[in-house]
């Protein structure tokens, strides 16, 4: 049977987990607005991708010309990061699956989906 003093560490230890969690994705170093290039099937594409957090959920908005997407299964882990964009178009849609690596004020990923693949490059802009 646990004691009252097994009981009270083991509910400060899982408070601490769970308080933890949003404190070390604030540090992630993929927060912030992000310059991006796409190599598409159809040629380059520009756009905007902002990571924010908020009550220790991480988000992604992308702004590019002439397209909507959804973002959702953001995950970031040391300086790895995944997430899946669904993109509508033409009456249906794809939703592509990303992995990428953030290095400095840079960043790689790869999104695909039915054999097609988007090589995507990212760039902190100028202070």
């Amino acid at each position: 049977m646990k004691t009252i003093r097994q009981i009270l560490v083991s509910s400060l230890l899982a408070f601490v987990a769970f308080a933890a969690g949003p404190l070390f994705a604030a540090d992630s170093p993929l927060l912030g607005v992000w310059q991006t290039e796409s190599d598409t099937p159809v040629g380059k594409a520009a756009a905007t991708y902002t990571f924010t957090q908020a009550d220790g959920v991480l988000k992604l908005a992308i702004e590019e010309t002439g397209i909507e997407s959804k973002v959702s299964d953001l995950k970031v882990e040391g300086n790895k990061f995944s997430f899946k964009r669904e993109i509508a178009f033409g009456g249906g849609g794809l939703t592509l699956t990303y992995t990428g690596t953030i290095s400095g004020n840079e960043f790689t990923a790869v999104g695909t989906a039915e054999g097609v693949e988007v090589k995507t490059t990212g760039k902190r802009p100028a202070k």
